[in-house]
């Protein structure tokens, strides 16, 4: 068993989290402006009978995708690296 193995469903989860709970969304934004990536919020998009769309903000107003709501390959998340 690898982290992968339920990767969609831990996305889908966290992405809803930050739609509905806003704690959560706060300790996340919290959590990314703590590490220093020049992230200063997050935005999630719901479109009907799609995955939701995860957005991380940047200072300076560019947003960026998290995942785009596709099936994970395994790789590193777009501008993890």
């Amino acid at each position: 068993m690898t982290p992968e193995t339920e990767r969609t469903q831990r996305e889908d989860y966290t992405a809803f989290q930050i739609l509905y709970d806003g704690g959560f969304r706060r300790r996340a934004e919290e959590l990314l402006r703590a590490a220093d990536l020049g992230v200063s919020g997050v935005e999630v998009e719901q479109a009907p009978s799609q995955r939701p769309m995860v957005r991380l903000l940047h200072e300076g107003g560019v947003s960026t995708p998290l995942w785009a709501g596709q099936p994970s390959r395994g790789g590193p998340a777009p501008g993890s690296c």
